[in-house]
């Protein structure tokens, strides 16, 4: 089972989910009409529903099994409310984060700093952040294989805090017990063949691995 969170910011592609009817569905706030749209169900819409029409709010009401909706002024944002209620969801199924990259920067930079907050902390390894050309991923420390999702993608390595003795093998551009005292990105690194994983660990700090293509 996976839970698809389906933001509401603008979008440029149609949606596609790599969706099993097992899996749930939630819209965030005009991501339930997204979902609707494009023919999945709406297992839970939240959010505070103020980017909708009139209309639009009467087919969420209709066609959703489920809605939680809040005030537009709170301390947590949609999604941060969005990802708290998936966290009661399941306590072991992979979260995947559609329509996060297009819009506001300020939404941007909000959606990837969740991954600095104490209390998501514990579920970053279920977290995965999709788009059409784009995974990202985010790393506590430890040893890890990666697989390659498609056989275009690139592979770069970004710290979003300082790393100690980060080690990159089976890829292109190997990395032995490298330390970064700020973040730094290492983009575009390739995997050595789409059936074998690449390789990494380090010691301390945050890591995302993005596969993305052209």
């Amino acid at each position: 089972m996976i839970i698809h969170l389906v933001l509401g910011a603008p979008r440029e592609e149609q949606l596609a989910l790599d969706y099993q009817s097992e899996d749930i569905c939630v819209g965030v706030d005009y991501g339930a009409i997204y979902l609707l749209n494009a023919g999945y169900p709406v297992d839970l819409a939240i959010g505070d529903f103020d980017s909708v029409t009139e209309y639009e709010w009467q087919q969420i009401k209709k066609e959703s099994q489920c809605i939680e909706r809040f005030q537009a002024e709170k301390d947590d944002t949609d999604t941060e409310l969005a990802l708290l209620h998936a966290l009661n969801l399941s306590d072991e199924a992979p979260i995947h984060i559609h329509n996060w990259l297009g819009g506001r920067l300020d939404h941007f930079l909000s959606i990837l700093y969740l991954v600095y907050q104490e209390r998501f902390q514990a579920v970053l390894s279920r977290l995965v952040f999709c788009s059409p050309k784009n995974r990202l991923r985010v790393y506590q420390p430890g040893h890890y294989q990666v697989e390659q999702d498609h056989p275009d993608n690139y592979l770069s390595y970004i710290g979003l805090t300082p790393i100690k003795s980060l080690t990159l093998r089976q890829v292109k551009y190997t990395l032995v017990e490298a330390n970064y005292e700020t973040p730094r990105a290492l983009i575009s690194n390739e995997f050595l063949a789409s059936d074998q994983p690449a390789e990494f660990s380090f010691k301390s700090g945050l890591l995302a691995v993005v596969q993305s293509r052209d």
